[in-house]
């Protein structure tokens, strides 16, 4: 059992010596077995979400409401996070931009792995079938690899809400964005986390506000921000002028 200081420590140490993933998961996966096992410091971190305000306000860009951001590496190379899956509530398929090792730690989750069968040339449109189903008890792991590859589902298997501890390497998508998929419409929709949305739906209404203001505020923007996926939407912006 070792605690989340020794968990950081030694993965680092696992990422620095093994490189490539297919040799780092062995290992990896014994790391987040033995850190799922050890509740404490878990229980520091549930009680930070209910009653620490910064601790919240420090989670940055999350595309899911429960997701919690336990740690990121300075230099990025990995992450911590842990998801809490409500009894009951049907959850979608998606995609991962890195690769990730997934342990179940409280309750058992239920993983349901896909395959992508088109070739993705139809915007929003997407045709998946299912491939495999497991139950994941506490302790337990899978791994999912990045964009079509990782393709899966999680949700809580019993009715018992449930905590899944992940962790991810490096992503290998530029942009924060997850694809959602859904099956039974042959759809895939892609979801960015709600900030960011919010001002990307701003830079597409601001040019009908005042072309000449929106242009001067684009440009500025560019300057000022150095999220890729925001730069990318204010030329574009830019361009449609």
């Amino acid at each position: 059992m070792i605690n989340l200081e020794d968990f950081c420590r030694d993965f680092k140490e696992c990422l620095r010596e093994k490189g490539d993933f297919n040799q780092v998961l062995p290992r990896g996966r014994e790391l987040v077995t033995a850190l799922a096992a050890n509740k404490e410091w878990y229980q520091g971190v549930l009680a930070r979400v209910i009653s620490d305000d910064n601790f919240l306000l420090k989670q940055g860009l999350s595309l899911e409401s429960n997701e919690i951001l336990i740690y990121r590496d300075p230099d990025r190379s990995f992450s911590i996070r842990a998801y809490l899956w409500e009894r009951g509530h049907e959850y979608t398929a998606h995609d991962h931009g890195s690769w990730g090792i997934i342990s179940g730690m409280v309750n058992s989750i239920r993983e349901t792995k896909y395959k992508r069968l088109d070739g993705g040339v139809s915007e929003g449109v997407a045709c998946i079938e299912k491939t495999a189903e497991r139950k994941l008890n506490p302790g337990e792991t899978t791994f999912v690899l990045p964009l079509n590859e990782g393709l899966h589902k999680l949700e809580a298997a019993e009715e018992l809400d449930a905590v899944s501890l992940h962790v991810y390497g490096r992503p290998v998508r530029t942009e924060r964005f997850i694809n959602y998929y859904y099956p039974e419409k042959n759809e895939v929709k892609r979801i960015y986390p709600p900030i960011l949305a919010q001002r990307m739906l701003a830079i597409r209404t601001a040019a009908t506000l005042s072309p000449d203001w929106a242009r001067d505020l684009f440009k500025e923007a560019l300057e000022a921000c150095r999220d890729k996926t925001l730069q990318e939407r204010c030329v574009q912006a830019l361009n449609n002028l």
